[in-house]
Protein backbone atom coordinates (compact mmCIF):
# COMPACT_ATOMS: atom_id res chain seq x y z
CA UNK A 1 0.00 0.00 0.00
CA UNK A 2 1.73 3.16 -1.23
CA UNK A 3 1.69 6.17 1.44
CA UNK A 4 -0.89 8.65 1.96
CA UNK A 5 -0.22 11.91 0.33
CA UNK A 6 -1.51 14.49 2.73
CA UNK A 7 -0.72 17.39 0.31
CA UNK A 8 0.87 20.61 0.73
CA UNK A 9 -0.97 24.54 1.00
CA UNK A 10 1.39 27.50 0.40
CA UNK A 11 0.40 31.17 1.01
CA UNK A 12 0.43 33.15 -2.30
CA UNK A 13 -0.45 36.54 -0.65
CA UNK A 14 -2.92 37.79 1.44
CA UNK A 15 -6.43 35.74 1.22
CA UNK A 16 -5.23 33.61 -0.96
CA UNK A 17 -4.21 29.93 -0.49
CA UNK A 18 -2.93 27.39 -2.86
CA UNK A 19 -3.82 23.58 -2.12
CA UNK A 20 -1.56 20.61 -3.87
CA UNK A 21 -1.70 16.93 -3.81
CA UNK A 22 -0.42 14.73 -6.33
CA UNK A 23 -2.88 11.83 -7.28
CA UNK A 24 -1.46 9.24 -9.66
CA UNK A 25 1.31 11.10 -10.58
CA UNK A 26 -0.68 14.06 -11.20
CA UNK A 27 -0.61 17.31 -9.37
CA UNK A 28 -3.70 19.02 -8.57
CA UNK A 29 -4.02 22.16 -6.85
CA UNK A 30 -6.44 24.64 -5.58
CA UNK A 31 -6.50 28.56 -4.30
CA UNK A 32 -8.70 29.07 -1.26
CA UNK A 33 -9.74 31.95 0.65
CA UNK A 34 -8.00 30.61 3.73
CA UNK A 35 -5.93 27.72 5.46
CA UNK A 36 -8.63 26.11 6.99
CA UNK A 37 -10.61 25.63 3.32
CA UNK A 38 -7.18 24.92 1.83
CA UNK A 39 -6.55 21.65 4.24
CA UNK A 40 -10.37 20.22 4.11
CA UNK A 41 -10.15 20.55 0.23
CA UNK A 42 -7.12 18.71 0.40
CA UNK A 43 -8.93 15.75 2.67
CA UNK A 44 -11.61 15.59 0.11
CA UNK A 45 -9.34 14.52 -2.55
CA UNK A 46 -7.63 12.37 -0.83
CA UNK A 47 -10.78 10.80 0.24
CA UNK A 48 -11.86 10.65 -3.58
CA UNK A 49 -8.86 9.19 -4.04
CA UNK A 50 -9.09 6.53 -1.69
CA UNK A 51 -12.96 5.17 -2.70
CA UNK A 52 -12.32 5.14 -5.58
CA UNK A 53 -14.02 7.98 -7.05
CA UNK A 54 -11.72 10.64 -7.92
CA UNK A 55 -11.88 9.88 -11.67
CA UNK A 56 -15.64 10.98 -11.39
CA UNK A 57 -14.83 13.93 -9.43
CA UNK A 58 -12.46 15.18 -12.21
CA UNK A 59 -14.77 15.26 -15.00
CA UNK A 60 -17.01 17.78 -13.55
CA UNK A 61 -14.11 19.10 -12.13
CA UNK A 62 -14.09 22.23 -14.77
CA UNK A 63 -17.45 23.03 -14.10
CA UNK A 64 -18.20 26.68 -13.25
CA UNK A 65 -20.99 28.22 -11.35
CA UNK A 66 -21.12 30.39 -14.75
CA UNK A 67 -21.47 27.64 -16.55
CA UNK A 68 -23.73 25.55 -14.26
CA UNK A 69 -26.16 28.77 -14.14
CA UNK A 70 -26.57 28.68 -18.05
CA UNK A 71 -27.38 25.20 -17.63
CA UNK A 72 -29.91 25.72 -15.08
CA UNK A 73 -31.28 28.30 -16.58
CA UNK A 74 -31.60 26.09 -19.96
CA UNK A 75 -33.06 22.97 -18.03
CA UNK A 76 -34.96 23.89 -14.88
CA UNK A 77 -35.83 27.60 -14.87
CA UNK A 78 -37.49 27.57 -18.35
CA UNK A 79 -39.97 25.37 -17.40
CA UNK A 80 -41.12 27.44 -13.98
CA UNK A 81 -43.87 29.69 -13.65
CA UNK A 82 -41.40 32.47 -12.36
CA UNK A 83 -39.04 31.78 -15.22
CA UNK A 84 -38.77 35.39 -16.04
CA UNK A 85 -38.13 36.91 -12.93
CA UNK A 86 -35.88 33.78 -11.97
CA UNK A 87 -34.15 34.08 -15.01
CA UNK A 88 -33.61 38.16 -14.26
CA UNK A 89 -32.27 37.24 -11.54
CA UNK A 90 -29.47 34.15 -13.15
CA UNK A 91 -28.40 37.23 -15.58
CA UNK A 92 -27.67 39.60 -12.62
CA UNK A 93 -25.53 36.92 -11.06
CA UNK A 94 -23.68 36.40 -14.13
CA UNK A 95 -22.92 40.17 -14.95
CA UNK A 96 -22.35 41.13 -11.18
CA UNK A 97 -20.44 38.51 -9.99
CA UNK A 98 -18.06 37.33 -12.67
CA UNK A 99 -15.05 36.16 -10.66
CA UNK A 100 -17.56 33.86 -8.39
CA UNK A 101 -19.14 32.25 -11.42
CA UNK A 102 -15.52 31.45 -13.02
CA UNK A 103 -15.19 29.50 -9.91
CA UNK A 104 -16.11 25.94 -10.15
CA UNK A 105 -18.49 24.40 -8.15
CA UNK A 106 -15.58 22.63 -6.18
CA UNK A 107 -13.83 25.07 -5.14
CA UNK A 108 -17.13 27.17 -3.93
CA UNK A 109 -16.96 26.77 0.04
CA UNK A 110 -18.97 28.43 2.90
CA UNK A 111 -16.12 30.93 3.35
CA UNK A 112 -16.35 32.17 -0.94
CA UNK A 113 -20.29 32.55 -0.21
CA UNK A 114 -19.62 34.69 3.34
CA UNK A 115 -17.69 36.59 0.95
CA UNK A 116 -20.48 36.76 -1.43
CA UNK A 117 -22.71 37.90 1.10
CA UNK A 118 -21.12 41.12 2.55
CA UNK A 119 -20.37 42.22 -0.87
CA UNK A 120 -24.17 41.76 -1.91
CA UNK A 121 -25.11 43.93 1.45
CA UNK A 122 -22.24 46.33 1.74
CA UNK A 123 -22.26 46.62 -1.75
CA UNK A 124 -19.10 48.11 -3.80
CA UNK A 125 -17.66 51.47 -5.91
CA UNK A 126 -19.51 49.81 -9.39
CA UNK A 127 -22.47 48.15 -7.58
CA UNK A 128 -25.59 49.02 -5.01
CA UNK A 129 -26.05 47.73 -2.08
CA UNK A 130 -29.02 44.73 -1.97
CA UNK A 131 -31.37 43.98 0.36
CA UNK A 132 -30.91 40.65 2.34
CA UNK A 133 -34.37 39.16 1.12
CA UNK A 134 -32.63 39.78 -2.38
CA UNK A 135 -29.31 37.37 -0.53
CA UNK A 136 -31.66 35.28 0.58
CA UNK A 137 -32.97 34.41 -2.86
CA UNK A 138 -29.73 34.32 -4.58
CA UNK A 139 -28.65 31.74 -1.78
CA UNK A 140 -31.92 29.65 -2.31
CA UNK A 141 -31.05 29.53 -5.89
CA UNK A 142 -27.76 28.43 -5.82
CA UNK A 143 -28.38 25.59 -3.34
CA UNK A 144 -31.08 24.53 -5.77
CA UNK A 145 -28.48 24.50 -7.91
CA UNK A 146 -26.11 22.39 -6.28
CA UNK A 147 -28.89 19.84 -5.40
CA UNK A 148 -30.13 19.62 -9.14
CA UNK A 149 -26.02 18.86 -10.09
CA UNK A 150 -25.92 16.31 -7.69
CA UNK A 151 -29.03 14.97 -8.71
CA UNK A 152 -29.69 15.05 -12.08
CA UNK A 153 -26.17 15.98 -13.50
CA UNK A 154 -24.31 13.19 -11.93
CA UNK A 155 -21.96 15.25 -9.88
CA UNK A 156 -22.52 12.92 -6.97
CA UNK A 157 -19.58 14.32 -4.61
CA UNK A 158 -20.40 17.52 -4.99
CA UNK A 159 -21.51 18.99 -1.46
CA UNK A 160 -23.75 22.09 -1.16
CA UNK A 161 -21.47 25.34 0.38
CA UNK A 162 -24.92 26.80 1.24
CA UNK A 163 -25.84 26.46 4.98
CA UNK A 164 -28.17 28.12 7.24
CA UNK A 165 -26.40 30.65 8.61
CA UNK A 166 -25.55 32.49 5.66
CA UNK A 167 -28.86 33.64 5.47
CA UNK A 168 -29.49 37.54 6.16
CA UNK A 169 -31.92 39.30 8.36
CA UNK A 170 -35.55 39.40 5.94
CA UNK A 171 -37.12 43.24 5.45
CA UNK A 172 -39.51 44.05 6.66
CA UNK A 173 -42.51 43.69 4.36
CA UNK A 174 -43.59 46.52 2.03
CA UNK A 175 -46.43 48.69 3.33
CA UNK A 176 -46.72 50.83 0.33
CA UNK A 177 -50.20 52.32 0.10
CA UNK A 178 -52.05 54.79 -2.68
CA UNK A 179 -52.88 57.92 -0.88
CA UNK A 180 -56.36 57.71 -0.24
CA UNK A 181 -58.59 61.56 0.04
CA UNK A 182 -60.42 59.96 2.96
CA UNK A 183 -57.38 59.50 4.69
CA UNK A 184 -56.08 62.90 3.76
CA UNK A 185 -59.60 65.40 3.87
CA UNK A 186 -56.51 68.11 3.29
CA UNK A 187 -55.12 67.13 0.26
CA UNK A 188 -56.93 69.13 -2.94
CA UNK A 189 -54.35 67.79 -5.06
CA UNK A 190 -55.74 64.82 -7.13
CA UNK A 191 -55.32 61.33 -5.41
CA UNK A 192 -52.63 58.63 -6.46
CA UNK A 193 -55.20 56.28 -7.43
CA UNK A 194 -56.95 59.33 -9.54
CA UNK A 195 -53.51 59.95 -11.17
CA UNK A 196 -52.70 56.24 -12.13
CA UNK A 197 -56.12 55.38 -13.61
CA UNK A 198 -55.94 58.71 -15.55
CA UNK A 199 -52.11 58.11 -16.94
CA UNK A 200 -53.59 54.23 -17.60
CA UNK A 201 -56.59 55.08 -19.67
CA UNK A 202 -54.66 56.92 -21.85
CA UNK A 203 -52.04 54.46 -22.34
CA UNK A 204 -54.79 51.92 -22.85
CA UNK A 205 -56.11 54.46 -25.27
CA UNK A 206 -53.45 54.50 -27.68
CA UNK A 207 -52.87 52.86 -31.04
CA UNK A 208 -50.00 50.27 -30.05
CA UNK A 209 -51.45 49.43 -26.86
CA UNK A 210 -51.08 45.59 -26.30
CA UNK A 211 -52.57 45.72 -22.94
CA UNK A 212 -55.98 46.77 -21.22
CA UNK A 213 -53.47 48.52 -18.61
CA UNK A 214 -56.61 51.11 -17.14
CA UNK A 215 -59.06 47.93 -16.63
CA UNK A 216 -55.80 45.57 -15.56
CA UNK A 217 -55.85 48.19 -12.21
CA UNK A 218 -59.16 48.66 -11.93
CA UNK A 219 -59.76 44.81 -11.39
CA UNK A 220 -56.71 44.49 -9.44
CA UNK A 221 -57.54 46.49 -6.71
CA UNK A 222 -60.71 45.02 -6.14
CA UNK A 223 -59.53 40.99 -6.54
CA UNK A 224 -56.00 41.14 -4.82
CA UNK A 225 -54.94 38.96 -8.07
CA UNK A 226 -50.86 38.91 -8.71
CA UNK A 227 -49.47 40.08 -11.84
CA UNK A 228 -48.47 36.18 -12.62
CA UNK A 229 -52.58 35.20 -12.41
CA UNK A 230 -53.54 38.27 -13.94
CA UNK A 231 -51.80 37.49 -17.27
CA UNK A 232 -53.00 34.34 -17.40
CA UNK A 233 -56.57 34.66 -17.07
CA UNK A 234 -58.46 34.39 -20.47
CA UNK A 235 -62.47 35.11 -21.15
CA UNK A 236 -62.59 31.46 -20.86
CA UNK A 237 -62.06 31.50 -16.93
CA UNK A 238 -64.83 34.13 -16.38
CA UNK A 239 -68.28 33.18 -15.14
CA UNK A 240 -70.27 35.88 -14.89
CA UNK A 241 -73.52 33.98 -13.66
CA UNK A 242 -71.63 32.54 -11.20
CA UNK A 243 -69.33 35.74 -9.77
CA UNK A 244 -66.07 33.90 -10.24
CA UNK A 245 -62.82 33.66 -11.97
CA UNK A 246 -60.68 30.96 -12.54
CA UNK A 247 -57.19 31.05 -12.22
CA UNK A 248 -55.82 28.33 -13.78
CA UNK A 249 -52.06 28.72 -12.22
CA UNK A 250 -51.10 30.36 -9.35
CA UNK A 251 -47.95 31.15 -7.36
CA UNK A 252 -49.00 28.52 -5.26
CA UNK A 253 -48.91 25.47 -7.98
CA UNK A 254 -53.10 24.88 -7.50
CA UNK A 255 -56.22 26.24 -9.50
CA UNK A 256 -58.30 28.73 -7.32
CA UNK A 257 -61.18 30.92 -8.33
CA UNK A 258 -61.64 34.36 -7.23
CA UNK A 259 -65.32 35.24 -6.08
CA UNK A 260 -66.21 38.74 -7.31
CA UNK A 261 -67.16 41.96 -6.18
CA UNK A 262 -70.15 44.41 -8.06
CA UNK A 263 -67.28 46.42 -9.43
CA UNK A 264 -65.01 43.82 -10.53
CA UNK A 265 -67.70 42.39 -12.35
CA UNK A 266 -68.63 45.95 -13.75
CA UNK A 267 -65.50 46.19 -15.23
CA UNK A 268 -65.59 42.88 -16.94
CA UNK A 269 -68.88 43.71 -18.18
CA UNK A 270 -67.48 47.03 -19.78
CA UNK A 271 -64.54 45.77 -21.38
CA UNK A 272 -65.66 45.80 -25.29
CA UNK A 273 -63.00 43.34 -26.93
CA UNK A 274 -63.58 40.29 -28.67
CA UNK A 275 -63.85 37.79 -25.57
CA UNK A 276 -61.49 35.24 -26.60
CA UNK A 277 -58.13 34.90 -25.56
CA UNK A 278 -56.37 36.53 -22.67
CA UNK A 279 -58.71 39.21 -21.38
CA UNK A 280 -55.91 42.01 -19.69
CA UNK A 281 -52.76 40.85 -21.59
CA UNK A 282 -49.74 39.02 -20.87
CA UNK A 283 -48.04 39.52 -17.44
CA UNK A 284 -44.50 40.59 -19.18
CA UNK A 285 -47.06 42.94 -21.46
CA UNK A 286 -48.40 44.52 -18.20
CA UNK A 287 -45.66 45.16 -16.48
CA UNK A 288 -43.89 46.93 -19.38
CA UNK A 289 -47.40 49.28 -19.84
CA UNK A 290 -47.16 49.75 -16.01
CA UNK A 291 -43.48 50.45 -15.79
CA UNK A 292 -44.41 53.33 -18.35
CA UNK A 293 -47.51 54.54 -17.07
CA UNK A 294 -46.23 55.04 -13.50
CA UNK A 295 -43.70 57.47 -15.25
CA UNK A 296 -45.78 59.55 -16.61
CA UNK A 297 -47.75 59.33 -13.94
CA UNK A 298 -44.70 60.35 -11.59
CA UNK A 299 -45.61 58.13 -8.33
CA UNK A 300 -42.72 57.55 -6.82
CA UNK A 301 -42.00 53.89 -5.44
CA UNK A 302 -45.18 51.94 -6.90
CA UNK A 303 -44.90 48.59 -7.74
CA UNK A 304 -47.85 46.57 -9.21
CA UNK A 305 -47.67 44.42 -6.46
CA UNK A 306 -48.42 47.00 -4.27
CA UNK A 307 -52.01 47.16 -5.86
CA UNK A 308 -52.52 43.77 -4.19
CA UNK A 309 -50.94 45.23 -0.73
CA UNK A 310 -53.59 48.00 -1.39
CA UNK A 311 -56.63 45.62 -2.40
CA UNK A 312 -56.38 43.36 0.85
CA UNK A 313 -55.84 46.68 3.03
CA UNK A 314 -59.21 47.89 1.90
CA UNK A 315 -60.89 44.50 2.06
CA UNK A 316 -60.15 44.56 5.97
CA UNK A 317 -60.72 48.00 6.01
CA UNK A 318 -64.76 48.45 3.80
CA UNK A 319 -65.62 44.89 4.14
CA UNK A 320 -66.72 43.05 7.31
CA UNK A 321 -65.45 39.81 5.47
CA UNK A 322 -63.29 37.48 7.52
CA UNK A 323 -59.35 36.17 7.52
CA UNK A 324 -60.73 32.98 5.91
CA UNK A 325 -63.07 35.12 3.71
CA UNK A 326 -60.38 37.58 2.72
CA UNK A 327 -57.61 34.67 2.32
CA UNK A 328 -60.33 33.07 -0.40
CA UNK A 329 -60.28 36.00 -2.19
CA UNK A 330 -56.45 37.10 -1.96
CA UNK A 331 -54.87 33.47 -2.55
CA UNK A 332 -53.11 33.09 0.87
CA UNK A 333 -52.91 29.41 1.82
CA UNK A 334 -52.36 30.41 5.46
CA UNK A 335 -54.03 33.00 7.81
CA UNK A 336 -50.76 33.99 9.27
CA UNK A 337 -50.03 35.79 6.16
CA UNK A 338 -52.52 38.10 6.64
CA UNK A 339 -51.39 38.63 10.33
CA UNK A 340 -49.69 42.21 9.21
CA UNK A 341 -53.26 43.74 8.07
CA UNK A 342 -54.58 43.38 11.57
CA UNK A 343 -54.09 46.60 12.94
CA UNK A 344 -56.41 48.08 10.36
CA UNK A 345 -59.29 46.61 12.13
CA UNK A 346 -57.66 47.49 15.65
CA UNK A 347 -60.76 50.50 15.98
CA UNK A 348 -63.58 47.61 15.12
CA UNK A 349 -61.98 45.50 17.81
CA UNK A 350 -61.69 48.51 20.37
CA UNK A 351 -65.24 48.82 19.72
CA UNK A 352 -66.50 45.24 20.36
CA UNK A 353 -64.07 45.67 23.45
CA UNK A 354 -66.49 48.64 24.57
CA UNK A 355 -69.39 46.72 23.72
CA UNK A 356 -68.54 43.93 25.74
CA UNK A 357 -67.36 46.17 29.04
CA UNK A 358 -70.88 47.75 28.67
CA UNK A 359 -72.58 44.13 28.57
CA UNK A 360 -70.34 43.33 31.39
CA UNK A 361 -70.56 46.05 33.55
CA UNK A 362 -74.47 45.74 32.89
CA UNK A 363 -74.53 42.10 34.30
CA UNK A 364 -72.77 43.13 37.58
CA UNK A 365 -75.21 45.72 38.12
CA UNK A 366 -78.01 42.94 37.53
CA UNK A 367 -76.45 40.85 39.47
CA UNK A 368 -75.80 43.53 42.49
CA UNK A 369 -79.42 44.26 42.67
CA UNK A 370 -81.07 47.93 42.60
CA UNK A 371 -79.04 50.56 44.20
CA UNK A 372 -79.99 53.28 46.58
CA UNK A 373 -79.91 57.27 46.51
CA UNK A 374 -76.17 57.05 48.49
CA UNK A 375 -74.94 54.79 45.13
CA UNK A 376 -74.87 51.24 47.18
CA UNK A 377 -77.44 48.61 46.07
CA UNK A 378 -79.58 47.71 48.46
CA UNK A 379 -78.04 44.80 50.53
CA UNK A 380 -74.79 46.87 51.54
CA UNK A 381 -77.24 49.75 52.88
CA UNK A 382 -78.94 47.24 55.19
CA UNK A 383 -75.58 46.12 56.70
Amino acid sequence: MGRRSTGTVERRGKHQYRARIIIGGEAVTQTFASERDARRWIDGIVDLSDSGRFDTWKKGRSLTLGAALSRYSAEVTAFKQNRIHEQGQIDRLLSEETALCEMPLWSITVSTLQEFVMRRIDGTSTRPSVSGSTVNRDLALISHLYTVAITRWGLDELRTPVVRGLRCKENQPRDRRLDNPARNRSSVAPSEEQRLLEAALEYSKGQNAKVDLYNAIRFTLRTAVRLGELGRIEWRHVDLDRRVVLIPITKNGAPRSIPLCPIAIEVLTGMTQTREGLVFGNAESIRTAWNRTVRRAELQGLRFHDLRHEAISRLYEETDLSDMEIAAVSGHKTLSMLQRYSHLRADRIAMKLARTGERTQRQNQHRAGPTTSNGLNESESSS
